[in-house]
Order: C-alpha cells, then sequence, then structure tokens
C-alpha cells in the first residue's frame, strides 16, 4: 500500500503539465458560464494542461456534462488534463465528493482525449471521515487525458 502512495505522490508533483486552476472563477455558474476573459485567456497564454483535482467530483452528476464540455471549449487544442477521481458505493453516502466511474470519465472526455488510467488506489483506511460518513469502499483514480 506505501508502494502505491508513493507512486501517487509523485504522479501529483509531476503533474507538472503547466497548471491552470478553471476554479479560479468564485461560483459554480460562474465556472460553468461562458467567462469570455478566462476562455481567451487560457486559449492564447500556453496553457499546457489542467490538474483537475477537486473540480469535476465537486458537481452532481447532471452538471458534469456542462463542466466537461466548457472545459474542453475553453482549453487549448493541445492541452492535456491530469484528472483525479473518486469512486464509492453510491448508496453509501451522499456527495460532494460525488462518485464518478470510470465508465462516466470515458463518457465525457473521450470524443476529444486519449484516457489512459495511470493509477488507481484504495484510500478509504487514510481518509476515515468518509468511513464515519458511511462508506465500506473508497477507490482514487488518476488520469492521464491526452489530445
Amino acid at each position: 500500500m506505501q508502494q502505491d502512495e508513493k507512486r501517487l505522490a509523485a504522479r501529483r508533483r509531476s503533474a507538472a503539465l503547466a497548471v491552470a486552476s478553471v476554479s479560479e472563477c468564485n461560483t459554480a455558474d460562474e465556472r460553468l458560464s461562458s467567462c469570455p476573459t478566462r476562455a481567451t485567456q487560457l486559449r492564447h497564454c500556453g496553457v499546457a494542461g489542467v490538474y483537475d483535482r477537486a473540480s469535476l467530483i465537486a458537481f452532481p452528476q447532471a452538471m458534469r456534462p456542462q463542466y466537461s464540455a466548457h472545459l474542453q471549449a475553453i482549453l487549448p487544442a493541445a492541452a492535456e488534463i491530469l484528472l483525479v477521481t473518486m469512486e464509492y458505493p453510491e448508496n453509501e453516502m451522499q456527495g460532494p465528493p460525488f462518485s464518478i466511474a470510470e465508465d462516466e470519465v470515458m463518457g465525457l472526455y473521450q470524443q476529444r482525449y486519449d484516457i489512459r488510467r495511470l493509477c488507481e488506489i484504495d484510500i478509504l483506511d487514510e481518509n476515515p471521515r468518509f468511513r464515519n460518513r458511511g462508506l465500506s469502499a473508497l477507490l482514487e483514480r488518476v488520469y492521464h487525458l491526452k489530445p
């Protein structure tokens, strides 16, 4: 388990895909609106990638397609994404963070990106607050999305 944790930490640190955060907008509505200034800046300032650690999992399922489409619309065509998701039995806890299955990641991003799962780690033991919320399982997955 420690080996997996070390690899995950190293992958997170090596997210030296130039990091751009879409969550600089103040509200979910702002993040999902056109944010024309932000979109123009991202497209033209040489952004190489996004580290999405907490944005996608913060949205309920009904909002994720809109978030994904917005993110893809404002990013330069060559920008990569390092995406971190969590998956757990949805009947055991209501998010946020919300559970996201691998199939959903594929559905949201596979038209534009080649998606490679970098790792999958059981993180329930190191996050007792989730066990206290009723979870019996909690997986964290890290994906590299490359155009």
